[in-house]
């Protein structure tokens, strides 16, 4: 591979990740829970580390997917799904 298409790579990675994080955010807010309430709620997060994950600023392990998307009852895959930009 070219040092262009890992360029590109990296920055789908990137695109990906905070796409996933503004899901993320976006499902706390239409279940109107707070920052404190999903971390309280989810048990093994700090407040930091939740809103650290919804700025992107960290990436969301598995395991923080799973117990999310266990807690408010959707699939991962709603909130993973691949971003493709309409044309």
């Amino acid at each position: 591979m070219s040092n262009y298409t890992n360029i590109i790579m990296i920055i789908k990675y990137k695109e990906q990740i905070e796409l996933t994080c503004q899901r993320l955010k976006k499902a706390r807010e239409n279940l109107g829970l707070s920052v404190k309430q999903l971390s309280e709620e989810l048990g093994s997060y700090s407040k930091r580390e939740v809103l650290k994950i919804e700025k992107a600023k960290y990436e969301p392990t598995l395991q923080y997917l799973y117990d999310f998307c266990k807690y408010i009852n959707i699939k991962i895959v709603n909130i993973i799904e691949p971003y493709t930009k309409k044309k």
